[in-house]
């Protein structure tokens, strides 16, 4: 009976959450077999994200072609903005490939319209995700699929830019995920959150920009004091910003932890030396 009451009570908190949180969540669209997605990028902007668009049957068909974009407000409810490069499983865009491939939209109140998009080199050819496409509610499965296919895209992008190392882009491919850590309705629903923050931090660790670094980890720890690493990548970077009392702490946290999880072997040697 307690389990059953706590599935009805888990659920309605998700529920509540959706309706409080709803005007800062990522928004999903869908038309046919094609899906948007744009996430909340800054003051007025969004990470626009487009999949689909496959054409034809058997031999001829095209294959869906996913894209991602930063839009800029341009005028009225337009926004425009150039393809980003891409380092997936999906796609693979150089900054090359993409200069010039501009995404203009129309962002209505339940609607989304792809005017024009530039994709003439980078998907089939027979490829078309322009249209109108409708907004669908967030308690939709459709909804949770879209944003979990978006979010693994790009955190596999990073990890693609990271092993070529560039570090600054895979930080920046996983930026706009970062202010998703302020909405505890969206984290409850997807954890998925805090792993590209993390990973946001760790690259903008290996970036030098430890200040962005520490603002990550920071936010991550709030949340989730359980994730264990990242009390090393945290004191990592206060030490490399001199503050070294507080490192101090975040290093004897990440020591203690470790230990009661059986992984003291595990610990690096700097972490001794530093304490």
């Amino acid at each position: 009976m307690k389990k059953i009451i706590d599935c009805i009570f888990g659920a309605f908190f998700l529920f509540i959450c959706g309706l409080a949180f709803a005007d800062t969540w990522p928004r999903v669209f869908f038309q046919d077999h094609s899906f948007v997605a744009i996430f909340p990028n800054g003051d007025s902007g969004y990470r626009f994200a487009a999949s689909g668009g496959a054409v034809g049957k058997g031999s001829s068909a095209g294959a869906d072609c996913t894209i991602q974009s930063d839009l800029s407000l341009t005028e009225g409810h337009r926004y425009s903005g150039q393809i980003r490069p891409a380092d997936n499983s999906l796609h693979s865009f150089s900054d090359k490939n993409v200069k010039g491939k501009i995404v203009d939209v129309n962002l209505l109140e339940s609607s989304i319209e792809i005017i024009s998009v530039d994709v003439f080199g980078l998907c089939s050819l027979n490829s078309s995700i322009s249209g109108v496409y409708k907004e669908i509610p967030i308690s939709s499965s459709k909804y949770a699929n879209a944003l979990n296919f978006f979010m693994n895209a790009s955190l596999e992008s990073a990890g693609g830019f990271f092993n070529k190392g560039k570090n600054e882009m895979a930080a920046d491919e996983l930026s706009p995920y970062v202010l998703g850590l302020g909405d505890s309705g969206l984290i409850l629903r997807f954890p998925i959150f805090l792993k590209l923050a993390n990973d946001f931090g760790y690259y903008k660790q290996l970036a030098g920009d430890h200040d962005s670094a520490i603002s990550a980890f920071e936010n991550v720890l709030s949340i989730s004091p359980g994730r264990i690493v990242t009390y090393l990548n945290l004191a990592d970077s206060l030490w490399q910003v001199g503050k070294f009392d507080r490192a101090r702490e975040e290093y004897k946290k990440y020591f203690d932890l470790m230990g009661s999880a059986g992984k003291a072997g595990k610990i690096p040697d700097r972490v001794k030396l530093r304490m």
